[in-house]
C-alpha cells in the first residue's frame, strides 16, 4: 500500500504538475461537498491528517517496533488456497533483507499513528517521497513493520512537517455501529452531527443508486451532509 501511495504522489508531484493539495480516499468514499465546496475546505493547505504520538507502551507501536513481512502468500494474514501459499525465492530474498534489518535494526523516530486517509500540502507531499526515495533506513523499517498505512506517512508528518498546520483528517468514519466500520446504504443512515471540517464519508455503499444521487444532489445544492 505505501508502494502505491508514493506511486500515486510521484505521478501527482510531476514537476509541471498544478496540484497544492494531495488527497487520498478510497473507493467507498464520499464527497460531502460540492467541488466549489471541497476547493474552499482544502484552501489554506492544511495538512488533513490524524496524528497519535505513540509510546513504547502503546500495542499500535509494536506494529513498527516488531518485525513483519505480510506482503507474500506464505505470509499474509489473508485468506487464501494452501497452493498458493508456497515459500519462493521472492519470499527467500525479502526474509534475508529481514535478517540483515534485525541485526542492524530499526530507525530510532518517533512513531505517529492515524486514518489512512489522508491529505497532504504540496511541501508534505514532496518530504514524504523525499523520505520515501532517499532513506532506504527508513523506508526499509516501515516495509518489515505491520499496517505501514496507518504509520509511515503519519511518522513522516508528525516529524517533519509543519505541525501547525497540521489538523485533523477530513474523512467522516462511523465505528459507532456493527459493522465495524458502518457502511451507509440509505439517506436515514446519515448522522446528523458531521462536523463541518469532514469533506468526505465512508464507507458508502454502491448497491443503492437512487442513494448515490440523493447523496450527489446535497453536495450540489449546498446541503452537504446536512439532513433535509
Amino acid at each position: 500500500m505505501i508502494r502505491a501511495e508514493c506511486s500515486l504522489l510521484s505521478a501527482a508531484l510531476k514537476s509541471d504538475s498544478p496540484y497544492d493539495m494531495f488527497v487520498l480516499v478510497s473507493d467507498d468514499t464520499f464527497p460531502l461537498l460540492s467541488p466549489a465546496g471541497l476547493r474552499r475546505s482544502f484552501s489554506e493547505q492544511f495538512d488533513r491528517i490524524m496524528l497519535r504520538k505513540l509510546d513504547d507502551t502503546d500495542p499500535f507501536f509494536q506494529r513498527y517496533q516488531k518485525f513483519f513481512f505480510l506482503d507474500h502468500p506464505a505470509t499474509s494474514l489473508l485468506g487464501r488456497p494452501i497452493e498458493s501459499s508456497s515459500v519462493d525465492d521472492a519470499l527467500l530474498s525479502k526474509l534475508e533483507e529481514l535478517t540483515r534489518l534485525r541485526a542492524a535494526g530499526k530507525t530510532a523516530i518517533d512513531i505517529y499513528y492515524g486514518s489512512q486517509w489522508w491529505a497532504l500540502n504540496r511541501k508534505s507531499a514532496e518530504e514524504v517521497m523525499r523520505r520515501y526515495e532517499t532513506d532506504p533506513a527508513l523506508t526499509g523499517s516501515f516495509e518489515f513493520s505491520a499496517v505501514p498505512d496507518e504509520l509511515f506517512v503519519q511518522t513522516i508528518v508528525g516529524n517533519f512537517s509543519d505541525r501547525k498546520k497540521v489538523r485533523g483528517g477530513s474523512v467522516y468514519v462511523d465505528w459507532s455501529h456493527t459493522p465495524k466500520p458502518f457502511v451507509f446504504s440509505e439517506v436515514a443512515q446519515l448522522p446528523t452531527n458531521i462536523g463541518r471540517e469532514f469533506a468526505f464519508i465512508r464507507k458508502v455503499s454502491s448497491q443503492n443508486i437512487e442513494f448515490l444521487k440523493e447523496m450527489q444532489a446535497r453536495c450540489f445544492e449546498g446541503r452537504g451532509h446536512v439532513p433535509p
